[in-house]
């Protein structure tokens, strides 16, 4: 009979022991996200070009990157994305999901309408910024982007995966209270992919600024 009660007990402590960890902080666990932000800004010498000359100039609508101290700007989280994110708080760089924005911005000056054969101004916008996290410790920014230097064609207005990001040297935080998980100066690198918005100037492998990023879980 003792030894039944033991199997029993046994077998509710490692019950408990499966529930314990199963609702443990250290597993992971995907949620939807459902609101938050992103904050970035571009590349410093881009800025440092344009903020001297009074060239810099912000487009914004309703739905876009609002600037913040300094040249950062302020990406909303998409909610209505409704894209998911898996959060370990023993293995930071574990984080994997999609991060959607619904943010705009461009850094330049125009001349005058671009046309075949010449941008008229210097500029390079991104909008629609995503951060995608694989799970490993990287991952990747994308966004619709378009860019002008005079004297040349405008680059297509189209969606690249400009830059890879290194969650290994960036800081992680957790709030319990508010399920949001935040990423601090996360460093962000050029990819082929970015050059064609750099003409030459940005190259593959070259830094940005590094991307700040906070996401409420549902």
């Amino acid at each position: 009979m003792h030894s039944a009660i033991r199997r029993t007990r046994r077998g509710a402590l490692a019950l408990g022991a499966l529930l314990t960890l199963a609702a443990a902080p250290g597993v992971a666990q995907g949620a939807t996200v459902e609101d938050g932000w992103a904050d970035w800004g571009v590349e410093q010498g881009l800025r440092d070009t344009f903020v001297p000359a009074s060239l810099y100039h912000r487009i914004w609508s309703p739905a876009t990157a609002s600037p913040l101290d300094g040249d950062i700007f302020r990406f909303p989280v998409d909610a209505a994305a409704a894209t998911s994110y898996t959060y370990d708080a023993r293995r930071p760089t574990a984080d994997a999901g999609t991060i959607e924005t619904d943010g705009g911005v461009e850094i330049g000056y125009h001349l005058g309408a671009p046309r075949p054969g010449n941008a008229y101004g210097i500029w390079v916008n991104f909008q629609d910024l995503e951060i995608a996290l694989d799970g490993r410790g990287g991952g990747t920014l994308t966004a619709v982007t378009e860019a002008g230097f005079h004297g040349s064609d405008p680059t297509p207005r189209v969606e690249r995966t400009f830059a890879t990001i290194d969650l290994t040297a960036g800081t992680r935080t957790y709030n319990p209270a508010t399920r949001t998980v935040t990423w601090s100066d996360v460093p962000t690198t050029l990819t082929a992919a970015g050059e064609e918005i750099g003409n030459g100037t940005y190259l593959s492998g070259d830094p940005l600024d590094p991307i700040s990023f906070s996401v409420e879980l549902g």
